[in-house]
């Protein structure tokens, strides 16, 4: 009994995990980049794990709207089991006058979608 109890734990615990795990971290060295041009930039590291038996195909999207732009690479493959990290940057509109604006990170997988809350930090 107390086997076949476990077995079943195993098995919701294996159905209920996240085919892949998402850390965001903001760059420490510089809070922001104004650039020659009137844009700001923003840098984070995105690290990425595939928790799946197979190559999974992740893109990294922003909720941030027009004229924001993703600087870096916004496709990514992982192996089975395989960590990668990304640096990506976001760059601002010209002019842009919030100081803080909050917004979400949208990795979508094969399989789902995480979300990651985040903010951009201007001048």
């Amino acid at each position: 009994m107390i086997i076949v109890s476990m077995l079943v734990s195993l098995g919701l615990w294996l159905g209920a995990r996240d085919s892949f795990e998402v850390s965001v971290i903001k760059d420490r060295n510089v809070l922001y980049r104004t650039l020659y041009s009137g844009e700001t930039e923003n840098s984070f590291t995105l690290k990425l794990l595939n928790k799946t038996n197979k190559i999974s195909h992740f893109h990294i999207s922003t909720d941030l709207g027009d004229g924001f732009k993703i600087i870096g690479t916004t496709e990514v493959s992982l192996k089975s089991q395989e960590h990668k990290e990304v640096t990506i940057t976001i760059r601002s509109p010209k002019n842009y006058d919030n100081i803080f604006r909050k917004f979400h990170f949208n990795i979508s997988g094969d399989t789902n979608v995480i979300n990651y809350n985040s903010v951009v930090t201007l001048p």
